[in-house]
């Protein structure tokens, strides 16, 4: 009889080893260490801050389109606003009834990331494309409109879903159902999941500093992020000290006052959030004394001919800017001025124009003025821009339509600005955030006029 040999202890304790390890496995899923990014409808691209991401791949069903950039210009639509990589939002792909991506993934935790732009002009209109996606069969976004989630015609928007692939997954399904017009989808991300490090906010930047009498005006970019701004002075360059004259800020902006003319202030500003204090700005300074008015004045028709208004003041036609094209706001009723002929035509930009306004030194009042005409631009933050003064924010996320009340309706805002001895003038810069900056009329006044 053949005799029966056991395994010895060492190999039942290594096989229970095995099986140990291999329960936690279930368990416990690791998370994956390579990211998975697809350019849906397009060829192959690469970004410094993302990587590569591949050609379209892993879909079943749908078709491939893209939206031209001079299509986008041609109707008066941003090129892409939002993304650093707008290239990705170029192309999607699309489908009228159902199309899905089957994505590889080793069990993990993941973060997955849909990419969508609007580009299509019939969809500026709410509920004209509606869809529906699901993950592992389970829907995620129900009735999705991408042009009212984004807010406009050409902003990228990122949605993005926690995933877990258990052990023995295949992956990560996505699948796009239409509901009217077809379902869509720009580009899509599978990113391991880790635990992300809470960090202080960035330095502030285009810290400016302006003096008055007895005090100094200073303005600086926001911060993404920061909950209020702190501000730091001294007396001596690099001398700003630890203690903040001002803390809390909740906007980019501060006056000090009670200073004495003739003597140099020194600034930095710091940004704050739940994590802490971030790094200083770089230094400004400046120094108070009585002001001394400009003796410049200039009175500019943006995107219009030679004007001369009710008051028997005479605008130039167009001049002084860089980039931008112009248009007429034709047939458009215009209110709240005794000179709407002044604001019927603009100077617009889907991304940066701007102008630069010869100056003498001294204190001027910078008078701006805006109507809103299109009506597509009647909902909240259609149209939506900054203006930069000298490099520093002055109006921030500006809507015309909401901020004069409505269509038609003139607006003016002035900002108190200094040439400074051996300055150039003025720089006036606007910043498209949203669908196009505009403007109707620009004027450079001495503060003593304003």
């Amino acid at each position: 009889m053949q005799e029966l040999r056991l395994p010895n202890c060492r190999m039942l304790f290594g096989l229970l080893l095995s099986l140990l390890a291999w329960g936690s496995l279930i368990a416990s899923p690791a998370v994956a260490q390579t990211p998975l990014r697809i350019n849906c409808g397009g060829s192959q691209v690469s970004f410094p801050d993302t990587g590569v991401w591949q050609a379209d791949t892993d879909f079943v069903g749908g078709s491939s389109w893209g939206w031209a950039p001079d299509e986008l210009r041609v109707h008066h639509y941003p090129y892409v606003q939002n993304t650093t990589d707008p290239e990705i939002y170029l192309s999607c792909r699309a489908s009228t009834d159902t199309f899905s991506y089957n994505l590889p993934a080793v069990p993990g935790n993941y973060t997955l990331n849909l990419h969508f732009m609007e580009g299509d002009r019939g969809a500026q209109y709410p509920g004209f494309r509606l869809f529906n996606v699901s993950v592992n069969g389970t829907q995620v976004l129900t009735n999705f409109d991408v042009e009212t989630t984004a807010g406009a015609i050409g902003n990228a928007l990122v949605e993005s879903f926690p995933v877990t692939v258990s052990a023995g997954g295949s992956g990560v399904t996505v699948s796009f159902q239409t509901v009217k017009y077809s379902a869509m989808v720009s580009a899509i991300e599978l990113i391991p999941a880790g635990p992300a490090t809470p960090t202080a906010p960035a330095a502030p930047s285009g810290l400016t500093a302006t003096a008055g009498n007895g005090q100094v005006s200073l303005a600086w970019n926001s911060v993404p992020g920061a909950s209020s701004y702190s501000v730091y002075r001294g007396t001596s360059p690099g001398g700003e000290g630890a203690t903040p004259v001002a803390s809390g800020l909740g906007s980019p902006a501060y006056t000090d006052t009670g200073l004495s003319n003739g003597t140099t202030y020194y600034y930095v500003v710091t940004a704050t959030n739940g994590v802490g204090e971030g790094q200083n700005s770089s230094e400004a300074s400046a120094t108070p004394g009585v002001i001394v008015p400009g003796t410049t004045t200039l009175r500019i028709n943006s995107g219009g001919g030679a004007y001369t208004d009710a008051a028997s003041n005479v605008w130039q036609a167009d001049t002084d800017y860089n980039g931008g094209a112009t248009w007429s706001f034709y047939g458009l009723n215009i209110t709240g001025t005794p000179d709407p002929e002044l604001y019927r035509d603009v100077r617009y930009s889907a991304g940066t124009f701007g102008y630069t306004l010869p100056a003498a030194p001294g204190a001027y009042t910078l008078k701006l003025h805006f109507v809103e005409g299109d009506g597509h631009c009647l909902t909240p933050g259609f149209r939506t821009f900054n203006v930069l003064v000298n490099g520093a924010t002055a109006l921030s996320n500006l809507d015309v339509a909401a901020q004069a009340g409505g269509l038609g309706k003139a607006l003016d805002e002035s900002i108190p600005v200094t040439v400074a001895a051996g300055g150039s003038g003025v720089t006036v810069t606007f910043q498209t955030v949203s669908y196009g900056a505009m403007v109707s009329a620009l004027e450079l006044v001495p503060a003593s006029n304003g």
